[in-house]
């Protein structure tokens, strides 16, 4: 995201293009209300979006707990693949950790059902769990 422009006294704000109205209308309401009306609560993709943009935007952790519980209510391991492959390298949420922990566990379901994203999920379920031990040693 960009600095505010300001045009006619209005403040335009450049936000990333790959998250929905939908989710940003949520984002909005959640700011300046407290309070979590999301219509996709069911909707993996768009919760993803919702992930996304907490991670991008540093969004409250009440709306990343929100994001988090939902996905972890819908995960199975087709969703957990989808979790780490649409998560960037940065993301160091609890779901993409727990995302990982389903694909490896899972993997079995995963080659059975959808073989082409195996390699992928697994290869990144990997990077994120030896993330995850590094930072606990270091800590």
């Amino acid at each position: 995201a960009n600095s505010p422009l300001v045009d006619d006294g209005r403040v335009i704000v450049e936000v990333d293009a790959g998250v929905s109205k939908e989710v940003w209308k949520c984002v909005l309401q959640f700011l300046y209300t407290t309070e979590i009306r999301c219509s996709f609560e069911s909707n993996v993709d768009m919760l993803l979006e919702l992930l996304q943009a907490c991670a991008l935007y540093s969004l409250p952790k009440p709306l990343v707990n929100f994001v988090e519980s939902r996905l972890f209510a819908l995960t199975k391991v087709e969703v957990a693949a989808k979790i780490l492959v649409a998560s960037k390298a940065t993301l160091r949420s609890a779901a993409v950790v727990n995302a990982a922990t389903v694909v490896l566990s899972k993997a079995q379901d995963l080659i059975s059902r959808q073989p082409d994203a195996v390699v992928p999920a697994a290869l990144r379920a990997i990077d994120v769990c030896e993330q995850h031990v590094k930072q606990a040693r270091a800590q």
